[in-house]
């Protein structure tokens, strides 16, 4: 259980109540119960501190290292496995016709990377391995922007994919914005 969802429970909050003392979606806390995102909103620490007796900075610390501790389950994951076979990916990429995929080339990046893994192929576990925030992610692989988020850049750089893939990606999924 993390920090989140123990401190809410210990001060009797449904994750209902929770969103509703802060002002925010329940989503946005099932989401911060997942460590999905790197900081918490002030209203949410404001709530929780008040409520557990908990400074809001011992609850961040806290959050933060839970955070990075799911961001660090990532680099695991590469350093025990053999590598990905980037050029095999570099022909995949080059050889669809993007202008009538209906996937974005990042989410089969991000497909094929998990596959590779034996991870599952879910936009969330990436935007949570990644510090991703998912409706950044969802945007850019829903042709709803051109530039590639700085945060999907560097899940792929800590992946180890070269920087020709990267801009691989970058150029054929503009061609359908």
């Amino acid at each position: 259980m993390g920090v989140i969802q123990r401190i809410r429970r210990d001060s009797g909050l449904t994750e209902q109540a929770l969103a509703n003392q802060a002002g925010v979606s329940k989503n946005y806390i099932q989401k911060l119960e997942h460590a999905t995102y790197a900081e918490i909103s002030t209203s949410v620490l404001s709530v929780l501190s008040e409520c557990s007796g908990i400074s809001q900075a011992a609850i961040m610390a806290e959050y933060y290292e839970e955070f990075q501790n799911k961001k660090n389950e990532w680099d695991h994951i590469v350093a025990d496995n053999p590598p990905v076979d980037w050029e095999f990916i570099l022909n995949l990429l080059l050889h669809v016709n993007w202008s009538t995929s209906a996937r974005h080339p990042y989410a089969y990046v991000r497909g094929w990377i998990a596959e590779h893994y034996g991870l599952p192929e879910s936009q969330i576990k990436w935007a949570q391995m990644h510090g991703i925030h998912p409706a950044l992610l969802s945007k850019y692989e829903l042709h709803k922007t051109i530039l590639m988020p700085p945060a999907c850049r560097d899940a792929l750089i800590n992946s180890g994919c070269p920087v020709v893939i990267i801009n691989t990606i970058i150029e054929k999924g503009a061609i359908r914005v």
